[in-house]
């Protein structure tokens, strides 16, 4: 049986390590694809046969978590680059969840 693995999409570290915890104490045990930006996380999933060879049973993710407010990428952009590949390939389906967060007070 396949085990649901994540895909968590934030430029923050903090942010990332975080969500790892939470996930780890909701005993969470499956693979988490980490990726800083928007645009890593497309060319992770543009190279879906490498990937899905690199990681059986892992790849594709099946829930994304995805961080709005990002440099290089963004969300939004991230989200229609994503509706682009799913045009092109067709080969996978992934729930996604935003997060909104940032480092920036004041």
């Amino acid at each position: 049986m396949r085990e649901y693995t994540i895909m968590m999409i934030d430029d923050d570290d903090v942010d990332r390590y975080l969500l790892t915890r939470a996930l780890k104490n909701a005993s969470y045990t499956g693979h988490i694809f980490e990726a800083d930006n928007g645009q890593v996380a497309i060319d992770c999933l543009s190279n879906y046969e490498h990937n899905a060879k690199r990681y059986p049973d892992k790849f594709p993710p099946v829930i994304i978590f995805l961080d709005i407010n990002m440099p290089l990428m963004d969300g939004f952009e991230f989200l229609e680059a994503l509706v682009k590949l799913r045009a092109t390939t067709g080969v996978f389906e992934s729930s996604i969840l935003t997060l909104y967060t940032s480092s920036i007070c004041g």
